[in-house]
């Protein structure tokens, strides 16, 4: 992996790579990658479906370092959050949140949205 010495003029350091080198330079092997994230979802899904919110709150302890009591948050304590966040805040979630939503539709493999779930 290249790292990047000149981190006041970054360009500096790939400025004489082809652009054939700086395509494969960034390019993401999605495949792997997504093989890698639909293996670690299905582990989680089945963890939830076999174990419920207990496998939840295990996660939730793994990964945040926090113990739950509860898993759910109630409308009253959704709306008493919304209401401490400012306006630029508050729009700041919405793009990201599109944001996100477009970049992972992507990914989602295309046999996956067209599963029949009820007959």
């Amino acid at each position: 992996m290249k790292y990047f010495q000149n981190l006041n003029n970054p360009n500096q350091e790939y400025k004489d790579l082809s652009l054939k080198a700086l395509e494969t330079l960034f390019e993401r092997n999605l495949y792997q990658q997504d093989n890698a994230i639909f293996s670690k979802v299905k582990e989680i899904e089945s963890g939830v479906i076999i174990h419920g919110d207990a496998y939840i709150k295990k996660l939730t302890k793994l990964y945040d370092g926090v113990d739950l009591d509860e898993i759910q948050v109630l409308p009253e304590e959704v709306e008493l959050a919304k209401s401490l966040l400012s306006r630029d805040v508050k729009m700041a979630i919405l793009q990201a949140s599109k944001n996100i939503t477009k970049f992972h539709k992507r990914q989602i493999p295309k046999d996956m949205l067209s599963q029949e779930t009820t007959p």
